[in-house]
């Protein structure tokens, strides 16, 4: 059951929501806005590895990013074919 205001309107009706400040919620936002920036470019960063370091081919605009893209998976630990048993 929804709070009546003293417009006559139900509280989390669309009449509240155009009168509510977005000051709660602009915080809410901007890390989601964020998260999904941070997102776009990791899956970025996969597409590139895949499209060009995977393959053994440098990056034609940036080489620096192949390099640093195949050191990060050298880095990383593997899983070869006789750790399965």
């Amino acid at each position: 059951m929804l709070a009546r205001t003293e417009r006559g309107g139900e509280s989390g009706s669309c009449d509240d929501a155009v009168t509510r400040p977005l000051t709660n919620e602009v915080p809410c936002l901007l890390a989601v806005v964020l998260m999904m920036l941070v997102i776009l470019l990791l899956a970025g960063a996969v597409v590139v590895y895949v499209a060009y370091p995977h393959r053994g081919e440098d990056v034609p605009a940036a080489p620096w990013v192949g390099k640093a893209l195949q050191r990060g998976a050298e880095a990383l630990p593997r899983i070869g074919a006789d750790s399965h048993r």
